[in-house]
């Protein structure tokens, strides 16, 4: 087995977990040991990985059955590469990629399996092979399937992708619902940027609702938040909604040109031609 993949396998289950290294370790070997296993710099005993393997809740065979199918890195690829198709909109990518994980890699772990169903239905559903109700109930199938070890960041993003889904189609008191409990629900601090998109489009749908302030409240809430992380691209998405709400409550042209002017720049900086001429076509005059 590969001690780099396990040491980072190891250290991304504690922290989804929240546990530190001395939790870990506890009674099983000394926090260096951790320490060195998760750098990749120390295989453990049989021993000591079936009592991490416990601490970590996991079966002993989820190491192995990854490492041994030589495709661990290789999956993690092809999910990233659809995470950039998905913000791109380019759903038919994504249907013929996920379709074709799904039928051709009999490695695929239950994690692993679960995104890519997840990215076939949702990309099936935009293209406009399945039903709104179809869509629903395979993701939820999805999500309640029991799976040995699942990361957390991922329920909470296919959540997210069900919440967007009944906005889409006109259910924003069942999506507000969602969105509300997801921003309860998160705790990691791995995933901050995953948090703003969240805020961002709760924000969003409630401003396509018309509860246009407390749409303002979540977006300047997030620009606070936002400043820890640096994220210009989550900056415009937010300066461009923030104008959008101000026109909606009858601010000054002023005080709305401001911050159209600061997601025109962000824009322009992170060439984002698609949000670029919706400012164009939509508020040229604050600009």
């Amino acid at each position: 087995m590969d001690r780099q993949f396990l040491g980072s396998e190891i250290k991304r289950i504690r922290e989804e977990l929240h546990l530190t290294q001395k939790q870990i370790s506890d009674g099983i070997c000394d926090q260096g040991v951790i320490s060195k296993i998760e750098r990749g710099d120390f295989f453990p005993s049989f021993e000591v990985l079936l009592s991490l393997s416990n601490r970590l809740k996991l079966p002993i065979n989820y190491f192995f059955e990854s490492a041994i199918s030589g495709q661990y890195y290789q999956v993690n690829d092809m999910k990233n590469e659809v995470d950039t198709l998905l913000l791109q909109h380019r759903h038919n990518d994504v249907f013929k990629i996920a379709t074709r994980e799904l039928q051709s890699n009999e490695f695929l772990l239950g994690e692993h399996k679960q995104f890519f169903v997840w990215a076939r239905t949702i990309s099936a559903f935009y293209k406009k092979l399945i039903t709104y109700d179809e869509c629903i109930n395979i993701v939820d199938q999805c999500l309640s399937e029991k799976i040995d070890y699942i990361n957390q960041n991922q329920r909470l993003r296919i959540r997210n992708s069900l919440a967007n889904l009944k906005a889409n189609v006109g259910n924003y008191e069942e999506a507000f619902i969602d969105y509300e409990q997801l921003l309860l629900d998160f705790k990691s601090e791995s995933n901050t940027i995953f948090y703003f998109h969240v805020m961002f489009n709760y924000a969003n749908n409630l401003h396509n609702f018309s509860h246009v302030e407390k749409s303002l409240e979540i977006v300047n809430k997030a620009l606070i938040m936002c400043k820890r992380v640096e994220n210009m691209r989550m900056f415009g998405m937010l300066y461009f909604l923030k104008g959008e709400c101000l026109i909606d409550l009858d601010y000054s042209k002023e005080e709305i040109s401001i911050f159209f002017k600061k997601a025109q720049f962000l824009f322009e900086e992170l060439n984002l031609q698609d949000y670029l001429k919706l400012l164009k076509d939509n508020y040229s005059e604050f600009l």
